[in-house]
């Protein structure tokens, strides 16, 4: 997006008018990261309010959505960590997941189906990667402290993670076409 001659007033209804269109489409981001919908709100308008402030500095957006729902990202890790007491390490490979599945900017009606084939198909996996995952992510383990405790390797650790997060895209997808099929 760029301002070239743009006043900043007229800048910032232009961005405005761009932010209130692709609105829900971040709300939807949102409800898919938090149980909260009161909770995403108040992280929708704190990205409203840091998109101001960024246009008050003259800072050039090139893609408001990507831009928006990273500072969402960046918002929704700092809430995980104020109601974790510091104890709970970021699942960053699950909002990667996350991302990656908005990268086709859903529209707000399957965000609500796409939370709960996320639920589901976490729900599926088995009990060495839910261990897994537990010991990285709510235990805060490193991989070698998780591979001491499995009696792995570090390598046979992160590709089981990495096959953990393809298995979840895979069954979000399924689930997803499933239900499309079935409306």
């Amino acid at each position: 997006m760029n301002s070239g001659s743009d006043s900043p007033m007229s800048r910032l209804e232009k961005v405005s008018g761009e932010f209130f269109r692709i609105r829900h489409r971040i709300m939807a981001y949102l409800l898919v990261l938090l149980d909260d919908g009161h909770v995403a709100e108040d992280i929708l308008q704190e990205v409203w309010v840091a998109l101001a402030r960024a246009l008050e500095k003259g800072e050039e957006i090139e893609n408001l959505m990507a831009w928006s729902r990273g500072v969402a990202r960046n918002l929704v890790m700092k809430h995980w960590r104020s109601k974790s007491n510091d104890r709970l390490v970021v699942n960053t490979e699950l909002l990667d997941l996350v991302d990656e599945a908005f990268e086709g900017q859903l529209p707000q009606s399957e965000g609500g189906d796409r939370r709960q084939a996320l639920r589901v198909c976490m729900a599926s996996l088995n009990d060495n990667l839910k261990e897994m995952l537990r010991l990285k992510y709510e235990e805060g383990m490193g991989f070698e402290e998780m591979a001491r405790h499995l009696g792995k390797t570090v390598g046979s650790l992160t590709m089981s993670l990495s096959r953990a997060r393809k298995k979840l895209g895979e069954c979000i997808e399924r689930r997803l076409n499933a239900s499309e099929a079935m409306a």
